[in-house]
């Protein structure tokens, strides 16, 4: 198979694919419609034909013939109109639901590699502008493009039925349009595809700069952005020119070869009528099918250029389908074990990477007693952050072993039937409801704030939101504001202070209530007080919890015990503080150069 046989079979291939879930009632009446609205077309020529021939012969039977064959084709064909147009719009709505659908479900499932790989804006151009591109691949504009494409191929046919001396223009002018937007459609395929990545780079412009208000407001980057978003936007307005130009210069040579065509029919027809070859009615009838014939020649190489485009946004789409989605289960390198004096969380000799060449871990090891708290120090870079993200099973080790107690699997909500389901696998689900999470950067949700606290556990009652956010010092700035917890917190959290919602999201991870609690920098925009008391949260929760804590913040985990500290992808130090500052090492040096800039 030719690479453009097969560009056209994978382009059908995408629109089935599409279409699959309602395939047998979009076909249906995709295709009765069709034929419906060309037979329209074609057949009232025809008929005028028999009337106007009957009408000058003085055959009134003939003339009444004529009259109730457009009466019957308009009736039929309406009523046909009708419930086929509505069978096949419906479909479409089910298909372009479910796919918008599908591709949400997808993206949501995809990795964490593929969200941190790709920026926010594509993919949100993806769901957006792509999945309305992919609508219109089969919906008018298909219809369009059919109906474009039968009707003239219908009128054609009977042209040639009328009178055969008219076959050879026709086929003259049907091999110099062929050929003419055999030529133009590869380019317009290209242009339509550049189009719609560019569009996919604008947006994710705009998701910078919205995300970025306060960030441009403070340094005064409105000029800079602003030509960001200019430039990008004059790249579309030129791609976007180019092949304007490129189809309006099709559109005109297509009118052109259509006139020449009306031009040569419609002389040749009067010298045939003018010898008594053809009658008046044929003559009426061959002008106005031939009206269909240069509405195909003129419409439909714009219709076909216009159509590459939407295969482009379908292919875009489709590509984030087809995207690498999460696997229930982790890999070989996970385990669930059920030795009682077992350790809650054990870290073996794991190495990981995220591009493949540069190590973030390297024979890494750490072990987490049950019930116990253990601390994570080191600079900035040292891959504290990579080890949360693997324990969370956002990433696969690529050497080394990870294992988790399974009687914590088995605590957590929901998660002990999937613990059991095989026994050493470890499922994504179970190890995630087995762990309270909070970031160093905490992600709010347009909502109010007693919605963002419960997205920690599902339908807790408004009591358990309010301990929770006791017990995460919250409560008392939460009752100051006017609405209390049913403050809408604006996008992002935006009307909170940062430290705000670092508690908002330490009460959602309270509110929990898993085994393990893993805290990124969780008090990094706390002021000594609300630390002091999270801290004090923090010790009450230990007792109870399993409890992991990444710091920059030394005294963040002055009472972790023990506390590694990770430099380089490894782990350097490994001790209580008091044995770490015994040891004049890296811990040392790290606390000294903190408390030299407190003073």
């Amino acid at each position: 198979m030719s690479d453009k046989a097969r560009e056209r079979h994978s382009a059908l291939s995408r629109i089935l694919r599409a279409i699959k879930p309602l395939r047998a009632p979009y076909l249906i009446g995709l295709i009765v419609f069709v034929i419906t609205e060309a037979t329209f077309y074609v057949s009232i020529p025809l008929s005028v034909r028999l009337m106007i021939d009957a009408a000058i012969a003085g055959d009134l039977s003939g003339l009444w013939r004529g009259v109730l064959t457009i009466v019957g084709i308009a009736s039929v064909g309406g009523v046909s109109f009708v419930f086929f147009m509505y069978l096949f719009c419906v479909s479409v709505i089910r298909i372009t639901g479910r796919q918008r659908s599908k591709t949400f479900e997808r993206a949501l499932n995809l990795s964490a590699s593929y969200h941190e790989s790709h920026h926010s804006g594509d993919t949100i151009s993806r769901l957006a502008n792509d999945i309305a591109a992919m609508k219109a691949s089969y919906d008018w504009p298909m219809f369009g493009l059919l109906t474009t494409a039968v009707a003239g191929l219908g009128a054609a046919v009977s042209m040639i039925a009328l009178d055969w001396r008219v076959s050879l223009v026709l086929i003259a002018t049907t091999g110099a349009f062929a050929w003419l937007n055999r030529r133009f459609t590869e380019s317009l395929k290209r242009m339509g595809t550049g189009i719609q990545e560019a569009n996919g780079r604008l947006t994710e412009v705009m998701g910078n700069i919205l995300g970025g208000f306060s960030v441009i407001k403070q340094f005064n980057l409105e000029s800079r952005m602003g030509s960001d978003f200019g430039a990008h936007n004059a790249d579309i307005r030129e791609r976007s020119i180019r092949r304007t130009k490129r189809e309006s210069a099709l559109e005109c040579y297509n009118a052109v070869i259509g006139w020449i065509n009306f031009g040569g029919i419609l002389a040749f027809g009067a010298v045939l009528a003018g010898s008594g070859a053809m009658t008046f009615g044929t003559i009426i009838a061959m002008t106005n099918l031939l009206w269909n014939v240069n509405r195909s020649i003129r419409e439909l190489g714009a219709q076909i250029a216009q159509f590459q485009g939407y295969l482009a946004g379908t292919a875009r789409v489709e590509e984030l389908q087809d995207g690498k989605a999460e696997e229930a289960a982790l890999s070989d390198s996970w385990s669930a074990e059920d030795d009682p004096g077992g350790p809650a969380i054990e870290m073996s000799g794991v190495s990981f990477s995220y591009d493949g060449r540069r190590e973030a871990l390297s024979d890494f090891s750490l072990t987490v007693a049950e019930g116990a708290t253990v601390g994570i120090a080191g600079p900035s870079g040292g891959g504290k952050s990579t080890a949360l993200k693997l324990l969370l099973g956002f990433y696969e080790p690529s050497a080394g072993t990870i294992t988790v107690a399974r009687s914590l699997l088995g605590k957590a909500s929901g998660a002990a039937n999937a613990a059991r389901e095989v026994s050493r696998a470890v499922s994504r689900e179970a190890l995630r409801a087995m762990i309270a999470y909070v970031p160093q950067d905490p992600f709010m949700f347009s909502g109010t704030i007693a919605e963002n606290i419960g997205y920690g556990r599902e339908g807790a009652p408004r009591e358990d939101i309010e301990k929770a956010a006791r017990a995460a010092h919250a409560h008392d700035f939460i009752s100051e504001l006017e609405q209390g917890y049913d403050t809408v917190v604006g996008e992002r959290g935006v009307k909170l202070s940062g430290g705000q919602r670092q508690r908002i999201a330490i009460a959602r991870a309270f509110l929990r209530d898993s085994p393990v609690v893993l805290l990124d920098e969780a008090t990094s925009s706390l002021d000594s007080r609300s630390e002091l008391a999270i801290q004090q949260a923090l010790a009450e929760l230990g007792k109870r919890k399993t409890v992991i804590i990444v710091a920059h913040r030394l005294s963040t985990i002055r009472d972790a015990n023990p506390i590694y500290v990770v430099d380089g992808g490894r782990v350097a130090e490994r001790g209580s503080h008091g044995e770490l500052m015994a040891a004049g090492g890296l811990y040392r040096s790290l606390h000294e150069s903190a408390a030299a800039l407190e003073s």
